[in-house]
């Protein structure tokens, strides 16, 4: 969505000539790539965990001092 927005728009259209709709849709798709990458860390080490008992975080009184 992103590269189609800003590649094919059509000819002498600028960015502050685009609609709004395409704002809205070129702003979300931003964000949406912006967070995938965390989320997806986040559910790879939420299954090594769970699965594989992979420890992330240090959970007793020794680990932390």
């Amino acid at each position: 969505m992103v590269t189609t927005i800003l590649k094919l728009r059509a000819p002498g259209m600028g960015y502050m000539r685009m609609p709004v709709f395409c704002w809205t849709a070129l702003s979300s798709s931003m964000l949406i790539v912006a967070a995938f990458p965390v989320l997806t860390a986040t559910f790879g080490m939420l299954l090594l965990d769970r699965y594989l008992v992979c420890t992330f975080s240090p959970t007793t009184a020794a680990a932390i001092s």
